[in-house]
């Protein structure tokens, strides 16, 4: 029922489409933007979505042994590298796909809504799209049920050529429940080998999907936590599953590193795993009930790296983002930003820092609540409800 209630999108107060349309007259295909990318130099593109990737200790430092994430904590070479703000926690990994494919945010749609399920996407700015545009093959890629999320038709009508899903896994190794990190990506390197011609690889790993009950593993292959948040075996066993997720990807590197044609890399998780709410509780030191907006903001925060085995022309940098700017850094790191509507996020981003459903950040670093007014942003809810609902 929340979902036929959130079917119908309400008008933007004040909206007109003239306005959109000359906001997008100032951003044309050739606006002279200097772009990295040259005939004999088009990177293949992969983008990974990891299945509840996130660091914990952004909450609060805590004890584990071994390391978690060892490869991810000493990766300092990457093309950029910090955290990402997203509008989900502990489920609902289609809205921060949605958001990164796509460069539309959730704070312009229905709270309840699931864009995959609900409204048509033939049409919106993607990805896949801009890459098609510039010759690319484009494939996704998900080690789960085709259904799941309406991806078999989602991701085609966003304009990727193919979609793999479970059934097209060959023997693939499973970690529980779940097929592997390691078969997902030994799939993407099969994918690159296979490659006729330029690629964008898109994949949605499961590996790390909940619950966390403590059946994947013996207690002494777990992650043991120092003090009382050793008895969170919840906390242990997600943990022990990012653990594998995370040596798998030093091998995806490891392997592309040796790669001598250029090759672009973007990872990121799409929310925090829903564990007990006294183990947050007990890293925020207080009730979730008396979070600060500040702490609140932690809660919506996952990894993210943009990595490249060749030098793109962009001064390496650590910075905070947003799952809806993301995409627009890639494109720009891989030198095809052309389209007015990602010219106008990229340009928006030097403004707005990061943003999700509830809050948003601007350049001086404050933090704003999403009610709160700014121009750009309210551009931006016009510019989005013209491409999904009045093109």
């Amino acid at each position: 029922m929340t979902l036929c209630q959130n079917t119908k999108v309400k008008k933007p107060e004040n909206y007109k489409k003239e306005s959109v349309i000359e906001v997008y007259n100032t951003y044309d295909d050739n606006n002279n933007r200097e772009q990295n990318i040259t005939d004999d130099k088009r990177p293949t593109v992969i983008a990974i979505m990891n299945e509840s990737w996130s660091d914990l200790n952004i909450i609060h430092d805590f004890e584990s042994n071994p390391d978690y994430m060892p490869f991810w904590h000493s990766f300092d070479t990457p093309v950029m590298k910090g955290d990402l703000l997203v509008s989900v926690h502990g489920s609902r990994t289609c809205n921060t796909e949605f958001e990164f494919l796509t460069g539309a945010s959730m704070r312009n749609l229905p709270r309840w809504s699931y864009p995959y399920q609900q409204y048509s996407l033939k049409t919106l700015p993607s990805l896949a799209r801009e890459f098609k545009n510039n010759g690319y093959d484009t494939v996704a890629i998900h080690p789960g049920k085709p259904e799941n999320w309406n991806r078999k038709n989602a991701l085609l009508n966003l304009g990727f050529d193919r979609f793999i899903d479970k059934n097209d896994f060959i023997d693939p190794e499973y970690i529980g429940y779940f097929i592997s990190d390691k078969s997902c990506y030994d799939k993407i390197i099969e994918e690159f080998k296979n490659k006729e011609k330029e690629k964008f690889i898109f994949a949605v790993t499961i590996q790390n999907h909940g619950g966390y009950n403590s059946s994947r593993f013996n207690n002494d292959e777990m992650v043991q936590l120092g003090s009382e948040l050793n008895t969170y075996t919840d906390a242990r066993e997600y943990l022990t599953l990012i653990q594998k997720a995370d040596q798998a990807l030093e091998s995806l590197f490891t392997y592309f590193e040796k790669i001598d044609e250029p090759v672009i890399i973007c990872i990121f998780g799409d929310h925090q795993p829903y564990l007990d709410e006294e183990f947050y509780e007990k890293l925020y030191g207080h009730s979730l009930k008396e979070l600060s907006s500040e702490e609140e903001e932690k809660r919506y925060m996952t990894p993210y790296l943009i990595w490249s085995n060749y030098d793109t022309g962009i001064q390496k940098e650590r910075k905070n983002t947003s799952a809806n700017f993301l995409g627009t850094l890639l494109l720009n790191a891989s030198g095809i930003l052309e389209n007015p509507f990602y010219e106008y996020i990229y340009s928006m981003q030097q403004e707005i820092t990061e943003m999700n459903r509830d809050y948003y950040r601007t350049k001086d670093g404050v933090l704003h609540k999403s009610d709160e007014d700014d121009e750009w942003l309210k551009e931006y809810q016009d510019m989005q409800y013209y491409e999904m609902f009045d093109k």
